[in-house]
């Protein structure tokens, strides 16, 4: 219980960072808002922990106890808890959003990974994640997964969409408790490590790197955040102090303003650009000013918002002080190449890339703080459709190869919706394709936007054979007979076309036109029966009396 009560304010902070500060504590008061508390719906007894804005435009959280279920608010207070798969007594501790569309939690005492969908249903993960390695923070990575601390077992797992596990510990100090995790500007992630008063930065590759430097010993490094001027921000809660490591490595320590002993635990940055952290021991939640936002250059509009994943789209950045830039990055990456206009525009080209990226100006002044207003898309492309033709009846089972498929949330043939459609990787999806005729194209819609049109993505329907006339129309029942059938659709030769007298094949077929083959009847029991042709494994419809035959 000792370890739930000094974790208590990490989830507040984290509101703050979403919500804005409100009536807040701090050295100077400011009439920022008002503070509602909402506690109708959710059980007295159950600690909310940490909290996470969600996929679905609400707020998510832990609850340690009450069953220790997953809770979701909306922005009007409306509270939903939900604990039906969770295991009991797991201890749900970290939370954040996944970039499937659904939200994902650690299980502290459970050792597993959760994962809630916007409707409530759980499914948990253990296969991968060493015995007693006691999950605490995660964070969704720039590479389209999920990465979260093993606090017990000094390793960084990371987790895919689907719940496949991998643990990293080679460069983790032995027993160096990871504790909190995020992802940086550099599209790496940072954690820190609370017994060692160490910062790690992982690669989405898996290469550690430990940071001790300019840290203070026995600081106890717990929260950590990416900051709004381009580098990662920490607390000390047993030194008493915020650190600042750059991208790096290189760390600056901060305690001027600090109460002694209060114990600076979590950490976020908030709405207005500025640090915000919990004061454990003293109550107080803190801001750290940054400095004059005018310092820094600003990205207020990026023109067009999305391209293709392959790179090569020339964006026109607009915002201040983009004089003298000496970089530029589409995420993690930088530009293939810039040209600075004048102090409020600038032009670049976008690399390669995947999902939704900030688009940041560096300067000698800095980096520009992410925002909504620098959002670029990298749109899915379809490179191949797998079969591309198909009943002009739907329910063909079609697969598509392309890029940046990860959270696709539809996949259209034409202008219909296909169904039964499987995210299987980042460049594989399957789809069950709708009713249609003639050729269509095929798009994947992802968070990012939707496909463009390529002649990759061509899928063609396909109208069934049909059996008109058979000629006799009546054999004996050991077979042997050559019969004219008569319809369309038929594929010409001996093996594009087959035919089925009721359940059994001809044992000969030659199609010498798409409206006339020749064939040869199997033994079939006494009765009549349909003959069906089938083309591409599109069989014709039923068409009594014209295609049946009489076996005697």
């Amino acid at each position: 219980m000792e370890f739930r009560r000094r974790s208590m304010a990490v989830g507040w902070v984290v509101l703050l960072g979403l919500l804005g500060s409100s009536g807040l504590a701090s050295a100077e008061p400011e009439p920022f808002g008002t503070l509602t508390e909402f506690s109708t719906g959710i059980d007295p007894n159950s600690e909310p922990f940490e909290i996470t804005k969600g996929p679905d435009g609400n707020l998510w959280f832990t609850e340690l106890a009450a069953g220790q279920p997953i809770g979701r608010i909306t922005p009007t207070g409306e509270v939903t808890e939900f604990s039906t798969g969770i295991t009991l007594e797991s201890d749900p501790l970290g939370i954040a959003a996944g970039p499937d569309g659904n939200v994902w939690f650690t299980e502290l005492v459970g050792n597993r990974i959760g994962r809630i969908t916007p409707t409530g249903e759980v499914t948990e993960f253990s296969t991968g994640i060493t015995a007693g390695s006691n999950p605490r923070g995660i964070a969704a990575g720039s590479d389209g997964n999920l990465w979260f601390t093993a606090l017990s077992g000094s390793r960084i797992g990371r987790i895919t969409p689907t719940g496949e596990v991998t643990e990293f510990s080679t460069g983790i100090t032995a027993k160096s408790e990871p504790f909190e995790i995020t992802a940086g500007p550099d599209g790496n992630l940072w954690f820190t490590e609370a017994a060692v008063s160490r910062i790690g930065r992982i690669t989405p590759t898996g290469k550690v790197t430990e940071f001790s430097t300019g840290i203070t010993a026995a600081g106890g490094p717990r929260g950590i955040a990416a900051g709004s001027d381009g580098n990662l921000w920490f607390t000390e809660n047993l030194g008493n102090r915020l650190g600042r490591i750059t991208p790096a490595g290189k760390v600056t320590e901060f305690s001027n303003g600090i109460v002694l002993e209060s114990a600076p635990f979590g950490i976020t940055t908030g709405p207005d650009g500025n640090l915000w952290f919990t004061q454990e021991a003293a109550g107080h939640i803190a801001r750290f000013t940054l400095g004059p936002a005018t310092t820094l250059p600003t990205v207020t509009k990026v023109t067009p918002t999305l391209g293709p994943a392959g790179g090569g789209t020339t964006v026109t950045i607009t915002g201040t002080l983009l004089s003298g830039a000496t970089a530029v990055k589409f995420g993690p990456t930088k530009a293939v190449n810039f040209t600075v206009v004048s102090a409020t525009s600038m032009t670049a080209v976008s690399p390669a890339g995947s999902g939704v990226v900030d688009v940041t100006v560096t300067t000698p002044r800095g980096t520009s703080p992410s925002t909504a207003a620098d959002r670029f898309s990298y749109l899915p492309t379809i490179k191949k459709v797998t079969p591309s033709s198909g009943s002009e009846a739907g329910g063909t089972t079609v697969s598509i190869a392309g890029t940046n498929f990860t959270g696709a949330t539809e996949v259209s043939f034409g202008s219909d919706a296909a169904t039964k459609v499987t995210v299987k990787s980042a460049t594989s999806i399957t789809a069950v394709s709708p009713a249609g005729e003639g050729l269509v194209d095929v798009t994947v819609t992802t968070p990012g936007g939707t496909s463009r049109v390529t002649t990759a993505d061509h899928f063609t329907y396909v109208p069934p054979p049909t059996v008109t006339g058979l000629n006799p129309n009546a054999g004996p029942k050991a077979g042997g007979t050559s019969v004219t059938v008569t319809g369309t659709g038929f594929a010409l030769g001996t093996t594009a076309t087959t035919f089925a007298f009721g359940k059994t094949k001809a044992t000969s077929v030659n199609c010498t036109a798409p409206t006339e083959c020749t064939v040869v009847t199997p033994a079939h029991a006494v009765g009549k029966v349909d003959v069906t042709a089938t083309v591409n494994k599109i069989p014709s419809p039923v068409n009594p009396p014209s295609d049946q035959y009489t076996y005697s």
